[in-house]
């Protein structure tokens, strides 16, 4: 649901955001790469990266 918090997560972190609805392909996802969170600093993740995505929060 928008609103909710995913957490898109890497071998190095995970970074937890508020959810929206976007028109995306299957299997992307899109995050803000410095939004309090620097995402290539401390997921190690950049425009193409391999995430891992998990809902609610959850940050295994």
């Amino acid at each position: 649901e928008p609103g909710d918090v995913a957490t898109i997560a890497t071998d190095l972190g995970s970074a937890s955001f508020p959810t929206e609805v976007a028109d995306l392909p299957d299997g992307v996802v899109w995050a803000p790469g410095n939004n309090g969170v620097h995402l290539r600093g401390t997921l190690g993740a950049d425009h193409g990266s391999t995430v891992r995505l998990l809902a609610g929060g959850d940050q295994r």
